[in-house]
C-alpha cells in the first residue's frame, strides 16, 4: 500500500483543476526521512515571517477528500478537513476558531487553499507571526508532492537530500528490529524523492531547489542565508543561535532520536555508515541506488 502512493501521486495530480487564484505562502521541506529536516525546520522556524509546525501527512488526505465530495456544503468540507489535522496529538490545534474565521470566506473564495492556509496559520499566530509562509516537513508527503504542487502552484518545494547510506545508517541507530523491517522501503523512499525532485525541477525550475544534508551542516550560514533569499525574504541575524528552542514548538522535546539538536552543528555525521553499516547492506544499497548516487556525488 505504502508503495502505491507513487501510483496516485501521478495519476491524481492529472485530474484535479489547477486553481486559478493562489498567493504564494507554502513551503514544502520535502525528502527521504533522517536527512535534517528536523534541524533545517528549527532554524527556520526562527525567521520571524516563517512558520513550519510539526508533521502531520493532512495534507494529501485533505486535497482528496476536497476532489471526491464536490456537492458537499462549505461547512462540512471545513468541518471534515478541519477535523482531519485535530487529529494529532503532536499538533494540539484547536479547530474551533479556524472553522468561525473560514464560515465567513465570500463564496468566490471558498476553496481547499484558504482551508489549509487557515489551519496553518493557526501555528503562526501561536508564534505570534502575522500571515508568514508556513511550512510542512512531513516526509511521507513527498509522495503526494506532485499532486501537492498542482494545488499550491506557487508553493516553493526544498528537497532535502543525505547520503542514502547513511540515511539507513541512522535509522539503525534508532532501532535495529524497525531498521530490518523498513529497508527496502527506505530505500524506495530515498529514490521516489529523487525521482520527484527531477520531475518537478524540470517543470517549474524556479520553485524547486535541493539542498544536501552535507552542504548544510558544513555550511549552515551560507546555505541557510541561500534559501531565504531564495524565499524572497530579508535574511535575519541569530537565525542559527538557539535554534533548538524550536524543538518544543515541533513536538520532539523529549523525542531520543533528535536529541543531537541540542549540540552544536558539526559534519560528525557524515559518513559513519562506513562504522554502522554490514558489506551486505552496502552492497544492496549501492545495486539500487547506484546511478542516482553517482550522479548526486556519493559515489
Amino acid at each position: 500500500m505504502r508503495y502505491f502512493s507513487a501510483f496516485y501521486d501521478d495519476a491524481f495530480s492529472k485530474v484535479i483543476p489547477q486553481l486559478r487564484t493562489e498567493s504564494w505562502k507554502a513551503l514544502f521541506i520535502m525528502g527521504s526521512g533522517r536527512n535534517g529536516s528536523t534541524l533545517f525546520s528549527c532554524i527556520l522556524n526562527n525567521h520571524n515571517k516563517i512558520c513550519i509546525p510539526p508533521e502531520h501527512n493532512g495534507i494529501p488526505a485533505a486535497i482528496r477528500y476536497w476532489h471526491t465530495h464536490p456537492f458537499q456544503s462549505w461547512t462540512n468540507k471545513v468541518n471534515h478537513i478541519t477535523s482531519i489535522f485535530e487529529k494529532s496529538a503532536l499538533w494540539n490545534f484547536e479547530g474551533e476558531k479556524t472553522k468561525s474565521e473560514l464560515s465567513g470566506i465570500p463564496v468566490n473564495q471558498r476553496n481547499i487553499n484558504e482551508i489549509i492556509n487557515s489551519i496553518y496559520g493557526y501555528f503562526g499566530r501561536k508564534q505570534g507571526k502575522l500571515n508568514p509562509v508556513w511550512g510542512d516537513k512531513t516526509p511521507s508527503n513527498t509522495h503526494f508532492i506532485k499532486t501537492i504542487k498542482k494545488q499550491f502552484p506557487l508553493s516553493k518545494i526544498i528537497f532535502l537530500v543525505r547520503d542514502p547510506r547513511d540515511v539507513v545508517s541512522s535509522l539503525l541507530e534508532i532501532n535495529e528490529k524497525h531498521f530490518l523491517k523498513t529497508f527496502d522501503f527506505l530505500l524506495w523512499r530515498w529514490i521516489d524523492s529523487i525521482d520527484k525532485y527531477r520531475f518537478l525541477s524540470k517543470k517549474f525550475p524556479e520553485d524547486i531547489r535541493m539542498l544536501k544534508y552535507e552542504n548544510l551542516v558544513s555550511n549552515p550560514s551560507e546555505e541557510v542565508t541561500g534559501i531565504i533569499r531564495w524565499l524572497d525574504l530579508e535574511p535575519q541575524p541569530g537565525l542559527l543561535n538557539s535554534y533548538a528552542a524550536n524543538m518544543e514548538f515541533l513536538g520532539i522535546k523529549d523525542v531520543e532520536h533528535h536529541k543531537n539538536i541540542n549540540n552544536p552543528i558539526s559534519t560528525g555525521s557524515i559518513g559513519k555508515w562506513k562504522y554502522n553499516l554490514a558489506k551486505e547492506s552496502v552492497t544492496k544499497i549501492h545495486r539500487r541506488l547506484g546511478a542516482a548516487m553517482k550522479q548526486l556525488g556519493y559515489i
